[in-house]
């Protein structure tokens, strides 16, 4: 009996012990109390602006946010976590909208994103902008200037009339041949571009120039037309045929198609062409 007895002591007190630790005090908690805070929501309706000198961002306030991080580079699919590792990478803290980045490459891309800040917690990241410097208006309705050439360029295809409030080309494009397009240049105080000229306005939708000299062209995902659409509004007509000023041999002029930035063909005879024509000017 004496040996069961202090048996019996023995198993109740190791299994007080076992629970003693999680329950001791009645204090009943058995779990952590500290959570992490809630992320801010991402900045909304993010725009990008452009001056002479500087590219102005601006968004929708956060509710909560204390200040803002600006983040920024000259390479896509920018990552905010790792924005050392991307070309230009650049972290802009404790910013409220507007803000102001100098521009310190004119032909570059640059790709934007926002995020609020609650006291020290940074919220959401917001969809990721792109700015393009080289384009601003020019001082003839209907055309934009790219300040890494000085070139003026008409925003629709020739017989379209722009439309500024709705940025959108109106009307049906006239097609033709080579006498006709240098006729219609030279109406309009402009000219029938070279194919370099005409190549450098290319542009992937993924945000990417993508020159036709260089054969590469815009990837499969990129949306057609393969123009800079802040630029150049996008259009049907876009996909087809324009026609430029230089010569693949006696009978054939060289062809562009924006569609996708493929590069050019060669086709003729020039006063037999029945083709789109962009025109542009020099300074």
């Amino acid at each position: 009996m004496h040996i069961k007895t202090l048996f019996l002591i023995a198993s109740a007190l190791s299994a007080s012990g076992c629970g003693g630790g999680g329950g001791g005090g009645g204090s009943g908690v058995t779990g952590d109390s500290h959570t992490a805070p809630e992320r801010a929501a991402a900045p909304q309706s993010v725009t990008v602006t452009l001056d002479d000198t500087d590219m102005v961002l601006d968004w929708g306030a956060v509710d909560g946010a204390t200040h803002y991080s600006v983040y920024y580079s000259t390479q896509k699919d920018l990552d905010p976590a790792n924005y050392a590792a991307y070309e230009g990478g650049t972290w802009v803290q404790q910013q409220t909208p507007p803000v102001s980045i100098p521009i310190q490459d004119m032909s570059a891309v640059y790709h934007f994103i926002i995020s609020a800040n609650v006291d020290s917690v940074e919220g959401e990241y917001s969809n990721e902008v792109i700015a393009v410097p080289r384009y601003v208006s020019a001082s003839t309705t209907g055309w934009v200037k790219d300040r890494t050439t000085n070139f003026e360029w008409d925003r629709c295809p020739y017989g379209q009339s722009y439309n500024s409030t709705d940025h959108k080309c109106e009307g049906t494009a006239t097609r033709m041949n080579f006498l006709e397009a240098r006729t219609a240049a030279m109406d309009e105080s402009g000219e029938v571009p070279v194919d370099s000229f005409i190549s450098s306005i290319v542009f992937c939708s993924s945000g990417e120039p993508a020159y036709f000299p260089e054969d590469r062209g815009c990837t499969h995902s990129s949306i057609e037309p393969a123009v800079y659409e802040g630029a150049f509004p996008h259009s049907s007509t876009e996909t087809t045929s324009f026609i430029t000023a230089t010569y693949c041999s006696v009978d054939t002029l060289k062809i562009y198609s924006f569609g996708g930035g493929a590069s050019g063909i060669c086709s003729g005879p020039p006063n037999s062409l029945f083709v789109n024509l962009r025109l542009m000017r020099r300074p």
